[in-house]
Formats: C-alpha cells, sequence, structure tokens
C-alpha cells in the first residue's frame, strides 16, 4: 500500500448507518473494512465484511492494526431503552476505549470520526 490509499474502517458497518455508510464508501474509497460482530444485510458488501468484536480489546487491536487504517469511521454502538443492565452498552464505553487505546498505535491513521447514538 502507498501512502496515497485510503483504508477506511468502518465499526459498525452492518447496522443501520453503518449499511449505507459502506456503501457510500465502496463507491468513493479504494480499502474498506466492515468490523461488525453482524454480517451485512447487503450481500454484496459481504466480502468487506469481517466479524470482529469492539469489545474485545485483543481481538479488535489485532484486526486494527492488519487493516492499516488511513481513516476510521465508529458507528459500532447499541441502542436501547429500558435497558437495566448497563452491560448492554458495552459496545458504547468498553468498545470507544478500545478504540482509543488501539489508534495510538496506528501509525497510518489520519482521523478517526466518532458517531454516537444514545
Amino acid at each position: 500500500m502507498d501512502n496515497t490509499t485510503t483504508c477506511l474502517c468502518i465499526t459498525g458497518g452492518s447496522g443501520f448507518i453503518g449499511t449505507t455508510a459502506m456503501q457510500w464508501a465502496l463507491d468513493n474509497f479504494e480499502t474498506v473494512v466492515n468490523f461488525d460482530i453482524r454480517p451485512p444485510k447487503i450481500l454484496k458488501h459481504q466480502p468487506f465484511w469481517k466479524y470482529v468484536d469492539i469489545r474485545d480489546k485483543e481481538q479488535f487491536t489485532s484486526a486494527l492494526e492488519a487493516f492499516r487504517p488511513t481513516h476510521i469511521l465508529h458507528l459500532a454502538a447499541m441502542t436501547g431503552m429500558d435497558i437495566e443492565d448497563m452491560s448492554f452498552f458495552d459496545a458504547n464505553t468498553v468498545g470507544v476505549q478500545n478504540l482509543l487505546e488501539a489508534s495510538k498505535h496506528l501509525s497510518n491513521l489520519e482521523r478517526i470520526l466518532f458517531t454516537s447514538s444514545l
């Protein structure tokens, strides 16, 4: 990979917003990957999907280091109301912490865009 190649990692690319983001990314970028615990809803997105749980620090860090993104669009999150077990939202807390820690070691990384649904 040369320095001019944009490598975009989308976390949560199989979700509601992620599906649209993946299509936009595939139409506009050379190298794209979707890290999600769920497979894509659109069959043609399947080759770009990798099962990665952002709550698993070791797996997530390893996957990011292997892909070497220049850009990350962070969409992965859980949504819900009246949830009593706060661990349900670990993707929103632990996942973000894991992303921040892993990003320190990504020498090609130029930008991260964080989003939140809650």
